[in-house]
């Protein structure tokens, strides 16, 4: 039979158990693989076909041999599957290779590698962010009478179109080209000195 047959339909309160196997159902309590990149428990036989999808499709260790801590949740990746289109019914009739090349199974996936690249990130020490502010030289500002348009749209000032100036760098810049303040700071910058806000990105899931 080929490795990407479909599994017999185990009960589907039994594969959601975290005794029992999230692909095929069968208890695996006694020897339990984890797959990190699902967070699903795994039999033996399955955590066979995982490690040949490769670790960048599913990562798997053993509960025993590995002396693996991570805890498994099969009910939550099958509510996941659920709210994306695909019942347990469906999950358990594909193949269980092809199941894992889906775009529900990718979408998870990278959802999962973005979660941990987030908590991998350590915001930087305050002390340090205070010394490294105030050894920058401060900016140069540019006089009004060298500034008759603004530096950045060049449209010209008037009376009523006022001047204003860049607190990271100095340019002079009319109120269209200087948010009143930076999500990083109370003071006034210009577009070229604020950092980009944040933005979707397909497939992630953020609106």
């Amino acid at each position: 039979m080929s490795r990407d047959a479909a599994q017999p339909s185990a009960a589907p309160a039994a594969a959601l158990d975290d005794a029992c196997c999230f692909d095929c159902g069968a208890a695996c309590a006694h020897d339990r693989w984890l797959c990190a990149t699902h967070n699903v428990s795994l039999c033996i036989s399955c955590a066979g076909v995982h490690r040949a999808l490769g670790a960048g499709i599913s990562f798997v260790r053993s509960e025993r041999l590995d002396g693996c801590e991570t805890a498994s949740d099969n009910a939550a990746f099958a509510a996941y599957l659920e709210a994306h289109g695909v019942p347990r019914r469906d999950w358990l009739a594909a193949g269980r290779v092809s199941r894992y090349y889906t775009p529900a199974a990718d979408l998870w996936r990278r959802r999962s590698d973005a979660t941990a690249r987030l908590r991998a990130v350590e915001p930087p020490d305050p002390e340090l962010v205070k010394r490294y502010e105030a050894a920058k030289a401060p900016p140069i500002w540019t006089p009004d009478k060298d500034a008759p348009a603004c530096q950045l749209c060049r449209r010209k000032f008037t009376t009523y179109y006022r001047r204003h100036h860049c607190r990271a760098c100095g340019r002079c810049v009319c109120c269209d080209c200087s948010p009143k303040v930076c999500w990083q700071t109370t003071s006034r910058r210009c577009k070229r000195c604020v950092p980009p806000p944040a933005r979707s990105i397909p497939g992630l899931g953020l609106t």
